[in-house]
């Protein structure tokens, strides 16, 4: 491993995101305005300080290279095991128990005892990775349906790069936004650029793509339910109803005028409202609505900071939770929404308990940013859980020796100790990242605290696969100067 001069990443580090409106700006849809203010903060929302981290990452080498064992808190999806063990034999979880030491599998192992909460890696159901190397955008005003902020100058300027500087760089583009979803926990991300490019296909996993999650069944649309012919809404249908697809994820609804939620109508008469249906937003839908998304089986995607900025309401969460709809949560992009999937979870966190009476535990916002949102990609056979013969995707974030749960909603990139994608360590702490096996690594400093960044696959140059995030924000910064930072969530 090389660990060459700390790369200084940005200037204006752990400064809150620019541009950013309060959460609680608007009204929701779904609040009466005439809510009394609370004398007392509902369960799971009073504010209290941070314990102090408990301690650093230990190694003990082992001398095979192609296993190691993750010693912590372990969340699984029925219990936390306190301390626990999650055997990783090349990119598969092997052994999940208190104590994988004596598995036969385990002979040779490394062992990293983390001093950490083990999570599966976080699961962005949507996003436009493209995108996330833009600095927040701050609309001149609120809009009633998506259609109008896409359409004003304002935006237009803010987003001009992106496409105009595309053939030569998108590679960079998305590597870029990719890099800044895995320093802060995402593994799997939805909304990849559609090309047949390598070169962003070796950092998180893209879930259109057939890479390790074995799979390419999933169709996107973010143009719109008026742009799918009949023909196509027939194709869809079939493979849906045949399996050949396991997702159809569709930006809908998302506004809060008439026309944003006569989308659903116009969606199920093409006869696409079916279980198979990821519906992104759903802003504008009523109870009306969300009952027929819920009987429809369908499933949505939710994006309070994105809503809240641009349309000053958001998607009805309460009532699709009630209605048994799984809602899963992603922050859209960095334009409008958090930065990270990271900063969605405190987005989310802080609008429940202001105006829902903290109706979403923290346990619920991590299931939404796991488990949920895999299944509703069709990949919970592979990730977001933490299970034998899964993808050893983890996160682990310092241990304060709070609540597993509020542990990762309050984490900041700071206490990101190791982010392990298909068996690989790729990002964390110096101490704990002394048991990966890649070479070509860097140190970079991330809100204070000292971390280790693998991005380069090799020294080969084809696809690009030998850059750096160095070299990653250089080629950035030559067509859009001062890349928006990745260190967002620091205080």
């Amino acid at each position: 491993m090389r660990f060459p001069v700390v790369i200084a990443l940005f200037a204006f580090a752990c400064a809150p995101p620019p541009g950013k409106k309060p959460l609680d700006a608007g009204t929701d849809a779904g609040t009466d305005a005439g809510q009394q203010v609370q004398s007392e903060p509902p369960a799971g929302c009073a504010e209290v300080p941070r314990p102090v981290v408990i301690g650093d990452a230990t190694v003990k080498a082992g001398l095979a290279t192609d296993r190691v064992i993750i010693r912590g808190r372990i969340v699984t999806p029925d219990a936390v095991l306190s301390p626990g063990d999650v055997l990783v034999v090349s990119d598969r979880i092997a052994c999940v128990a208190p104590d994988c030491s004596t598995d036969p599998l385990a002979s040779g192992a490394s062992i990293v005892d983390s001093k950490g909460v083990v999570f599966p890696g976080l699961v962005d159901a949507h996003n436009h990775t493209q995108y996330d190397y833009l600095r927040p955008w701050t609309p001149p005003r609120l809009f009633q349906n998506r259609g109008q902020w896409a359409a004003i100058d304002e935006y237009k300027t803010a987003v001009s790069t992106v496409n105009g500087f595309e053939t030569a760089h998108v590679c960079e583009q998305v590597k870029y936004g990719e890099v800044r979803a895995m320093v802060a926990g995402t593994t799997t991300i939805q909304g990849t650029f559609n090309s047949n490019r390598k070169c962003f296909r070796t950092l998180v996993h893209n879930a259109e793509y057939g890479n390790e999650l074995g799979t390419d069944r999933m169709r996107t649309n973010i143009t719109g339910v008026d742009s799918i012919t009949a023909a196509d809404a027939a194709s869809i249908r079939a493979d849906l109803m045949s399996g050949a697809l396991t997702a159809f994820v569709i930006h809908l609804a998302e506004g809060i005028d008439d026309t944003s939620r006569n989308e659903l109508t116009t969606l199920d008469g093409k006869g696409l409202l079916l279980p198979g249906t990821v519906i992104i937003h759903g802003t504008a839908l009523n109870a009306a609505g969300l009952a027929k998304v819920a009987a429809a089986g369908a499933k949505i995607v939710w994006s309070p900071a994105s809503n809240l900025i641009l349309y000053g309401a958001t998607t009805d969460v309460p009532t699709a939770v009630a209605d048994g709809i799984p809602v899963s949560l992603a922050p859209d992009w960095t334009p409008t929404g958090s930065s990270t999937l990271l900063g969605e979870l405190k987005a989310a966190h802080s609008y429940s308990c202001k105006n829902w009476n903290g109706l979403l535990s923290t346990r619920d916002l991590v299931k939404m940013s796991t488990s949920i949102p895999a299944d509703q990609l069709g990949l919970g056979g592979q990730v977001g859980r933490l299970g034998v013969g899964l993808l050893a995707d983890l996160l682990v974030i310092a241990d304060r020796g709070e609540d597993p749960f509020d542990t990762l909603v309050r984490a900041t990139e700071a206490d990101v100790r190791l982010v392990m994608i298909g068996g690989s360590l790729r990002y964390g702490d110096v101490s704990a990242m002394a048991a990966t096996q890649r070479t070509m690594c860097d140190a970079v400093a991330i809100c204070g605290a000292s971390k280790v960044l693998c991005v380069p696959d090799t020294t080969d140059a084809t696809d690009l696969f030998n850059q750096t995030f160095a070299d990653i924000r250089a080629d950035v910064a030559s067509f859009y100067p001062d890349p928006f930072t990745l260190e967002t969530s620091c205080n």
